[in-house]
């Protein structure tokens, strides 16, 4: 449902638009959720991300074939509370892994640096402090005293 206020803030009125999804048949009134090419005379409208899921386990998703892109800068559905336990390493606990472990471990890395770009380049900065810290640490550990 659309807020009097919102109606009345928004530069277009799309209260008064309706349409019809093509993929569950009903009017909805309102902005379309996804426009999609099927080809270049043809279209189809999408109204919510459930219909986008029917449609698209039976065909193949393209995102230039998407007509409202602006709608979908990233094209995910947004968790709000993520259970990700993802442990930056040091470089000293990078060395004692296994091959198949050092794999696991970057593709995980690469995963949780996109769903995490702030909070992953703050935890590297901090970690790649502590290492270097800690080479100083043992360097200093070494110098003779003659």
């Amino acid at each position: 449902m659309i807020k009097y206020s919102n109606i009345v803030k928004s530069d277009k009125n799309t209260a008064n638009i309706s349409y019809k999804c093509n993929i569950c048949n009903f009017t909805k009134n309102g902005e379309i959720w996804m426009k999609y090419n099927i080809n270049d005379k043809k279209h189809i409208n999408i109204c919510s991300y459930l219909c986008n899921n029917k449609y698209f386990e039976n065909n193949k998703f393209y995102l230039n074939k998407v007509i409202n892109k602006k709608d979908f800068d990233l094209i995910r559905p947004v968790n709000s509370a993520t259970n990700y336990n993802f442990k930056i390493l040091s470089i000293n606990e990078i060395e004692i892994l296994t091959d198949t472990e050092y794999i696991q471990y970057f593709t995980d890395l690469d995963d949780y640096i996109t769903l995490n770009p702030e909070r992953s380049r703050l935890q590297l900065d901090i970690q790649n402090e502590i290492d270097i810290q800690n080479e100083i640490d043992m360097n200093n550990n070494y110098i003779d005293d003659y």
